[in-house]
């Protein structure tokens, strides 16, 4: 090898090492994101939390809606959702039912919103 090649492939080492360095340093581009997200937990009067409550969300503007359920932690999550005001609402048997209305979703932000419910009044039910 003579001196001159060996100095041609120090460079191009140097010339990439420096180009990774710099992009390293280089802002992230990040994807734009188009939906905002919805979590909370539900719990009773005792902040115990309450497995199995259903979460049901309806978008006033479109009038779409979509439902889920809390998990063993009492919490929720809805991702992916649309811009908008929505009516939360929130059931499980044995507890009075709750909604919050006017929530505000927006574009690339998870908005928290918990529930404490409380003990709903017996009622007798007829069976025919």
């Amino acid at each position: 090898m003579n001196k001159r090649s060996g100095s041609t492939v120090g460079w191009a080492l140097s010339w990439t090492a420096g180009t990774l360095l710099l992009l390293s340093f280089a802002p992230r581009l990040e994807a734009q994101v188009l939906y905002g997200q919805l979590v909370g937990t539900v719990q009773d009067p005792s902040g115990s939390y309450i497995a199995n409550a259903k979460v049901s969300i309806l978008n006033k503007g479109t009038g779409l809606s979509r439902e889920g359920q809390s998990d063993d932690q009492g919490r929720y999550t809805f991702t992916t959702v649309q811009t908008g005001i929505y009516d939360v609402t929130v059931a499980a048997p044995g507890f009075k039912g709750v909604t919050q209305t006017g929530i505000d979703i927006t574009v690339n932000s998870v908005r928290t919103l918990d529930f404490r419910m409380e003990v709903g009044a017996v009622t007798e039910s007829i069976q025919v």
